[in-house]
């Protein structure tokens, strides 16, 4: 350490503070009051523990130690680094490392210390201190020393190592150690020997091989010993692993530890990046929305940057689909977990789709019936078209579903149920629909339906029930006589099998399935598969189960069709798989979607989003702003606003960006005014769509309990209430329905949280 090393760690410790009143009370220890120089002296002679000169004694005298130290093998580049250690004025000999003083000298530590800068009381307190941690260190690792020997294992029932049996060429015999088992299992009754070691000897015998002193292992009497080799051979499928080697002299032992007995690792879940980071500018109120968990009110005299937000396009409804499982067993989820704009996502607001571009802007304003009175709600949407250019004719669409109890839970098959009821308003004057369910049997729900047949499409959905197997060489064999038929023949034909794979089939059966299907396969007809098991961890409780075989061989049965494999878990997605499938191309409309909106400080006082906090990595990991937009997608927000008594008419203009998915990419720029004769005096006069999100907003705003509902009305038995008064038109609207259902569960469900 050079003079101003250690002349600034000596400053850095002389600025230590004192904690308040120490002198005073370490003067007060003595008779009177002590100054400065006695209690120096105390200091000093504090007694140092009875056994520590006895522990450190011992550190040289103890051989065991000594024999690990000088069997530690030098690193092989320490040499090298040892030697570029020498300088022009360092006297080396002919090895080229520095000439270090012969062991046994002792040098002048007075006249060493006084050319390092140190005093020798600072010196001892250093050596102290070291020892002290060496002494830990040393008791640490005899205690540590037990544990290493191996125990036997108390149950003999547990699964045994086997013995691989091929070696490699300089092993002399590989040994299966047998793990301990667990305190909780162990049983006295067992004899400790009957399965402590298991041996099989290859070039020599064990007893050549093994050390003759105490090592290792042990091992059980001869009669257990060939007893376990037995079980061993007769179970040749356990699988084990290496352990470190042996050495006795020249041979080599391998040991081997069961695989089984490791302890499963626990899955991470992965980070889910969404939400929208807030502007770095000190106006806005950071603190408050790290103690809230929500977005705070913003005013806009603070600072311009805040008079503009950019808002992610959120389609997802994963927190809302949360909400329903936990129901399922009359619970609620953590506040933490929910999120309004999947709240709002689930909505279906039947907004008027865009004729002339891709997407189209749409908002609605009215009171907030859940807030303080007097604040506003605006919401802002965007929703994409379900025109479809360029059809290639009409289609025959034969979709079979696997109801097996797999598929079966309740929302997996409302999520069918909805994917393809909304697949079903897009379909051409010409196309026709099959739907055929395969269980124990194949059954034929509807046949040969078109767009006409609205009431017995939706019939035959609700026929969708679970049964308790599946048969599924049946069910295709249904299919592939269905496709073949001869009275109905339209330009395409596309079969659409949602399935949760073939369940590891073995591979004669795949290839009959391959050439089931490859027979069935022509020009004209072709076969497409939707998967609908979901690898997200956050919906493990599905009970999906994924092998790479399983998703390899339907891969090939649908390649067998000339088809693809698409993967779905909600409706959109369900919709989006089928209605690609119908097409053979691309859903996709717009790309690189961009929405802002900019409140006008003249008329805005302040205003708050709705959701779309940043939760992920303590706040540091935000969403994309960006989105896709498929046919039909649509994609909400809402605000709460404080207006100005009087000022400017304009509220807000919201601005959406994208670019066409085609070749051309070229950009659309689209801008919509809000101004203040958009908001409606009360919620009942208001639209529909806003209706329905204030409903959403306020549902998820009191299940996290955030700070801005009203104590008054803000409670699930006040959404109802305030539900019973809206549009009658709404009734008629699935999404809202099954949702005030949910909200009823929920309150019946109370604030019980996991």
């Amino acid at each position: 350490m050079s003079d101003f090393d250690q002349h600034f760690l000596d400053e850095q410790v002389r600025n230590v503070p004192l904690p308040k009143g120490l002198l005073e009370r370490l003067r007060a220890t003595g008779e009177g009051k002590l100054d400065d120089r006695q209690l120096d002296a105390l200091v000093r002679d504090v007694p140092v523990p009875a056994n520590l000169t006895d522990c450190l004694k011992t550190i040289p005298a103890d051989a065991a130690v000594d024999g690990l130290l000088r069997n530690v093998e030098v690193p092989e580049t320490l040499a090298g680094k040892l030697r570029g250690i020498a300088t022009d004025d360092t006297v080396t000999d002919d090895t080229g490392l520095p000439d270090l003083a012969p062991v046994g000298s002792v040098p002048n530590i007075e006249t060493e210390l006084s050319a390092t800068g140190l005093s020798w009381p600072v010196l001892s307190r250093y050596v102290v201190a070291a020892s002290v941690l060496v002494t830990i260190g040393l008791v640490g690792f005899w205690s540590l020393g037990d544990r290493g020997k191996p125990v036997p294992l108390a149950d003999s029932s547990r699964a045994e190592p086997s013995i691989e049996p091929s070696v490699e060429p300089d092993v002399d015999a590989v040994v299966a150690v047998a793990e301990p088992a667990p305190d909780d299992v162990a049983d006295s009754n067992v004899p400790p020997a009957t399965n402590s070691l298991l041996v099989e000897s290859f070039s020599s015998t064990l007893t050549d091989l093994l050390p003759t002193e105490a090592g290792p292992t042990e091992l059980g009497p001869a009669d257990a010993l060939a007893e376990s080799q037995q079980r061993v051979a007769d179970e040749p499928d356990v699988q084990y692993e290496p352990l470190d080697p042996l050495q006795n002299g020249d041979r080599k032992i391998i040991a081997y530890g069961n695989i089984d007995q490791v302890a499963e690792l626990q899955p991470v879940p992965r980070i889910v990046a969404r939400g929208v980071m807030p502007p770095l500018v000190k106006e806005f109120d950071r603190l408050r929305l790290i103690k809230d968990g929500v977005h705070p009110f913003v005013t806009l005299r603070k600072s311009t940057v805040l008079e503009s937000v950019q808002v992610p396009l959120a389609t997802e409804t994963t927190s809302f689909d949360m909400l329903r499982r936990y129901l399922s067993r009359h619970r609620l989820p953590p506040a933490e977990e929910i999120r309004p704009e999947d709240f709002l996502s689930a909505m279906d607001y039947d907004f008027p789709r865009p004729a002339r571009t891709a997407l189209g802007i749409v908002t609605a304003a009215g009171p907030s019936v859940f807030g303080t009175a007097g604040r506003q709600l605006l919401q802002v949407a965007v929703q994409a078209t379900d025109h479809i250019t360029n059809r290639t004719g009409p289609t025959q669409l034969i979709v079979a579903v696997d109801v097996s109890i797999g598929l079966g839970r309740r929302e997996r098959l409302d999520s069918l149920r909805k994917g393809l009821a909304s697949w079903f308003s897009r379909l051409g004057p010409d196309d026709r629909v099959t739907l055929l369910v395969m269980h124990e049997e194949p059954e034929i729900l509807i046949d040969c339906a078109g767009p006409e047949d609205g009431e017995r499409l939706r019939a035959a959905l609700n026929r969708l029930v679970p049964y308790p197997s599946c048969d599924l060489t049946a069910g295709l064999a249904a299919v592939a006589n269905l496709a073949g038929r001869t009275d109905l023949v339209l330009s395409r034909q596309r079969v659409v099998l949602f399935i949760r794979g073939l369940g590891d089939m073995s591979e004669s059966n795949v290839e009959s399935l391959e050439k089931l299907v490859r027979d069935a396969t022509d020009d004209r007809t072709g076969w497409d598969a939707v998967d609908l098991r979901n690898a997200d961890l956050h919906n493990a409780d599905f009970g999906d189960i994924h092998t790479e075989q399983d998703a390899r061989q339907l891969e090939r049965l649908v390649l067998a069709g000339r088809g693809k494999v698409w993967r779905a878990h909600d409706p959109r997605e369900v919709a989006h798989a089928i209605s690609e499938a119908q097409l053979g191309r691309s859903t996709l409309v717009a790309k690189e979607a961009r929405l802002t909106v900019r409140f006008h400080p003249g008329a805005v006082k302040s205003y708050r989003l709705i959701g779309h906090e940043a939760h992920a990595a303590g706040g540091l990991v935000a969403g994309p702003l960006e989105a896709s937009f498929q046919l039909g997608d649509a994609s909400t927000a809402l605000f709460e606003l404080e207006l100005k008594p009087t000022g400017s008419e304009e509220v807000a203009q919201v601005t959406l960006v994208w670019k066409d998915p085609t070749k051309t990419g070229r950009s659309v720029r689209q801008q919509w005014s809000v101004s203040r004769l958009q908001f409606v005096t009360t919620l009942e006069r208001a639209p529909r769509s806003l209706q329905m999100a204030a409903i959403a907003g306020a549902t998820a705003e009191i299940l996290r309990a955030s700070p801005y509902i009203s104590s008054e009305s803000g409670t699930l038995a006040g959404v109802l209430k305030v539900a019973d008064g809206l549009d009658p038109s709404l009734a008629d609207n699935d999404s809202l329905r099954e949702f005030l259902g949910m909200v009823e569960l929920a309150r019946q469900s109370g604030r019980a949280r996991p």
